[in-house]
């Protein structure tokens, strides 16, 4: 969106900045060929005065003057206009496609509030996850057990921004929260991979559980005529980073301070992060397990040698009920815990994908090539 020039102001601020310019380009050391352009030049040197501008500015319908308002508020630490800032925040509408400049003006007003300490409404921070996952986690995570319900909904949907992830689930088992560990069974994946051979075939054919890659995604977005903005990433490492979530796989989060709107990002989260192997290690977190004794494999490999069918299918159906067992068990174990009520014990359950690959030489009697099962 252009700037739109300072002539279109009201003319109480135009008045305004005729008493107080000269004090204020000097203190600011604004050049005075930015003045006709920057809403700065219009600021006086005065906290009364600027408390005024930023409520007047927030409670615009311009997203530029609400950055500015915004960027005033935290500039001259007006606590008082925290109302204000909450306002705008309870009233923005988190759509699939937001408005860029929509967008880029709530970077401040999120800033300001996280820099400040205001507590924001967990169900008001919740409505910014899905588009500002960082400041919206860094919100939540003050917001103590008023934020639970939003975090597991969070933890449950996402699967793009493995960071997030991370963190809301970080969150979520230091709280012990109710219904975290039937999320995390119900989420699951049990890959079972069995090779049929030719008896004497040494071969390994064994593929492995693929892991996935997240992204980072940043969008370079200069804005002619906008304040500098605190923006907020997440991070794996610790240089520099604030601890948002510790955990197995601590999450911590960088401010940065610049004149360029950055899309929110990640860094750190890629190849490597699997969901479902951090699924397995949250239930031995819950349980005060080493990391190395998981309750059951997520992936097993199986060889199984052909003779016959009746005997490929006993085999099969011996591998099947020991999975089961094995599952039951570990369900039995987490409602003894109490981190399982009897109602998510009777439901919860991974889902299994049993892949079988032939590997015989003769395949003149066929064999299921996969099968997949909860």
């Amino acid at each position: 969106m252009e700037s739109r020039p300072i002539g279109r102001m009201s003319a109480r601020l135009i008045f305004r900045a005729v008493l107080f310019g000269a004090s204020l380009l000097c203190a600011l050391e604004i050049p005075a060929a930015l003045a006709q352009d920057d809403p700065l030049a219009l600021l006086p040197a005065h906290d009364r005065e600027s408390a005024a501008i930023a409520r007047e500015w927030l409670n615009s319908s311009d997203p530029r003057l609400r950055a500015w308002g915004a960027y005033l508020v935290l500039q001259y630490n007006h606590t008082s206009l925290a109302p204000d800032l909450l306002a705008v925040v309870a009233s923005y509408q988190s759509l699939a496609k937001p408005d860029k400049d929509q967008h880029d003006a709530m970077l401040p007003v999120l800033d300001a509030l996280i820099q400040l300490n205001v507590s924001v409404p967990a169900d008001v921070a919740a409505n910014l996850l899905h588009e500002f996952p960082a400041a919206a986690l860094i919100l939540l995570s003050r917001a103590g057990s008023e934020a639970d319900e939003h975090l597991l909904n969070f933890f449950r949907t996402q699967g793009d921004s493995r960071g997030a992830w991370l963190a809301a689930g970080n969150l979520l088992a230091a709280r012990r929260v109710s219904g975290f560990a039937a999320a995390l069974l119900s989420h699951m994946t049990v890959e079972m991979e069995v090779a049929i051979k030719d008896p004497g075939d040494e071969t390994d054919y064994r593929t492995g559980s693929g892991i996935g890659c997240s992204y980072i995604h940043q969008n370079r977005t200069p804005k002619s005529g906008w304040p500098f903005v605190g923006y907020y990433t997440l991070t794996a490492g610790a240089a520099d980073a604030t601890l948002l979530a510790n955990g197995f796989r601590p999450v911590y989060f960088r401010r940065t301070v610049d004149a360029i709107y950055y899309d929110t990002a990640e860094e750190g989260f890629g190849c490597g992060i699997s969901q479902n192997r951090s699924r397995e290690q949250y239930l031995t977190l819950l349980l005060d397990r080493a990391q190395d004794q998981p309750l059951f494999p997520i992936y097993s490999y199986y060889v199984i040698a052909w003779f016959s069918e009746p005997d490929y299918v006993s085999h099969l159906d011996s591998l099947v009920t020991d999975r089961n067992r094995k599952i039951a068990e570990a369900v039995q174990t987490l409602e003894a815990a109490g981190l399982l009520t009897p109602e998510e014990a009777a439901s919860s359950r991974p889902f299994t994908h049993i892949s079988v690959l032939d590997y015989r030489k003769d395949k003149e009697v066929s064999l299921p090539l996969d099968d997949s099962s909860p």
